[in-house]
């Protein structure tokens, strides 16, 4: 979204704009979050890869809040922070070489929106087998609910959104307590 401000000023990240939009983020993250559970059971991937995946998809979308938690949690992690600093910027140097690809897709699904590519997801399947695959997506799409819940809620405070019609309005309603979450686990607005 590329949006002017009360100040003059462009926003450019994207955010909810309509209830549907929610409701889609809010049922792929339902489901998500029992894939992750589950993967965390069988130790499918580490923290430190899932929080690489997460500031890829920060990176994109330009999260405040979720950026400054994920980067303090990829820390915790044992991600180094000039690796965090790289993912951040787009790189994948430094990278441990079996997640450079995972970590590209999720650059480049954050990306384009958010929404499943087939080919794209296939060439997870084929590096990583389906079980694997499963949870990298459903951890992108966690953070990605995250994110657009996050900049929604920052574009309606300040201003910046289109506030013309309900459906914007109905977005940020359903939008802000997981904006609030994320704040109360450790995001912070500069």
């Amino acid at each position: 979204m590329d949006q002017i401000d009360a100040h003059g000023l462009r926003f450019r990240k994207r955010f909810l704009d309509s209830p549907l939009q929610v409701i889609k983020h809010i049922l792929r993250v339902k489901i998500s979050i029992f894939i992750m559970i589950f993967a965390r059971r069988n130790n499918r991937i580490s923290a430190a890869f899932r929080e690489r995946l997460n500031l890829a998809v920060c990176g994109v979308n330009e999260c405040l809040y979720c950026t400054h938690l994920h980067t303090k949690t990829a820390l915790a992690a044992g991600v180094t922070g000039e690796q965090a600093a790289a993912i951040l910027a787009g790189e994948t140097e430094g990278v441990p070489a079996q997640e450079a690809r995972a970590v590209a897709f999720a650059r480049y699904w954050a990306d384009s929106g958010g929404w499943d590519d087939t080919d794209g997801y296939g060439a997870l399947v084929e590096t990583y087998g389906e079980a694997k695959a499963a949870t990298i997506r459903a951890s992108l799409h966690v953070i990605q609910a995250g994110n657009m819940c996050s900049n929604t809620a920052e574009a309606f405070r300040v201003k910046a959104a289109p506030r013309s019609g309900p459906g914007f309005f109905l977005a940020w309603v359903l939008a802000a307590p997981v904006a609030f979450m994320v704040r109360l686990m450790g995001g912070y607005r500069r």
